[in-house]
């Protein structure tokens, strides 16, 4: 079985600040955005800490924000 059998191809949109920011961050490592966001879905499931902080996050200071 193929790795990519495994996978769903998706489309999401990213806030342009945070994802410049992202790639500038990562510039030079091997972390891509597809590996972080894998691992960050993996702790929210996994992990209760990881899950509380992102659902009571604020994206960009904007409270039930859209993203």
């Amino acid at each position: 079985m193929s790795k990519e059998s495994n996978t769903k191809l998706t489309s999401v949109k990213i806030i342009d600040k945070n994802y410049y920011e992202f790639k500038r961050v990562t510039l030079g490592s091997d972390l891509t955005l597809q590996k972080f966001v894998n691992r960050a879905i993996d702790l929210y499931l996994r992990e209760h800490d990881f899950k509380n902080k992102i659902d009571i996050h604020e994206t960009g200071g904007v409270k039930n924000s859209k993203y």
